[in-house]
């Protein structure tokens, strides 16, 4: 009979079982078909230096922790802040040119006048405008320009003169040269100025001109100058005046005394044919 055997190295390892001959005992005696590091640190291209890394108490110190607020609002992004966020205005010195309101009143920005340093606190824009002087003329423009032809200086208030009263000033008579004066006063001797002055009461009754159409200077009831209408329509208290056709005109009498005019005698005369 066959013998049993009673040693696994007495059997045929047909199956390729793994010995303890063929089991690695050593890294190096392995396949690393996973990739695994097999360099010394230094030696490696992924990895970070102690001056490129922080510890936690350093990030601590360095950074703000996105759980940190400000005013209620978190900084893990970014914020916007309004004036309540961050309190009061800084309050400044008196006297200073600094937190003055800009003045808003129209009525506040003067025009030149008296000299004075102002009461009012407020401060002008750099754009302001004030308002035109009413004590100086505007610059002259063809809208405003003065309608007047010329100025009669010859008076400190400086007359405007129209050309109408222009042409009317240089029609007047021109002051007596010395020598024109001299020939008038060789033909007035003195009988003339004695003459002149026995009849100052004539003289103070003279009428001045009339610039009236169709004026008639006469003498009163009491021999006193006076004028007198002339009229063509039979005006009371004016003097019938012959019309362009030669015709006076009346009115119908309401008097015997009163001239009567054709209508009136015609009228008459066809009046009497009737009866």
């Amino acid at each position: 009979s066959a013998s049993l055997p009673t040693k696994t190295s007495e059997l045929t390892n047909d199956s390729g079982f793994i010995t303890s001959s063929s089991v690695p005992t050593k890294v190096s005696e392995l396949t690393n078909d996973s990739g695994f590091i097999t360099n010394a640190a230094n030696n490696l291209t992924n990895y970070y230096k102690k001056s490129e890394t922080f510890t936690q108490a350093e990030t601590n110190a360095s950074f703000v922790s996105k759980t940190t607020t400000i005013n209620g609002k978190a900084i893990s992004s970014n914020i916007s802040l309004d004036a309540s966020d961050v309190g009061a205005e800084q309050t400044f010195a008196k006297n200073t040119a600094f937190n003055k309101n800009f003045e808003t009143s129209v009525s506040n920005i003067k025009q030149n006048g008296t000299a004075s340093v102002g009461i009012l606190d407020n401060i002008a824009r750099a754009d302001h405008v004030h308002p035109s002087d009413s004590s100086k003329q505007d610059k002259i423009t063809s809208s405003n320009k003065i309608s007047a032809d010329y100025v009669d200086d010859s008076t400190s208030s400086k007359t405007l003169v129209s050309s109408s009263d222009r042409a009317t000033w240089n029609a007047k008579q021109n002051a007596l040269s010395s020598s024109q004066l001299a020939a008038v006063n060789s033909g007035i001797n003195q009988t003339s100025f004695l003459q002149i002055g026995t009849n100052t009461t004539n003289i103070a009754k003279k009428l001045d001109k009339s610039d009236l159409a169709n004026v008639a200077y006469v003498n009163d009831g009491s021999g006193n100058p006076t004028t007198l209408l002339m009229s063509t329509s039979g005006s009371a208290g004016a003097i019938a005046k012959y019309n362009s056709s030669g015709i006076l005109y009346t009115e119908a009498p309401s008097a015997n005394t009163d001239a009567a005019n054709k209508k009136y005698v015609d009228d008459s005369q066809q009046q009497e044919q009737r009866f």
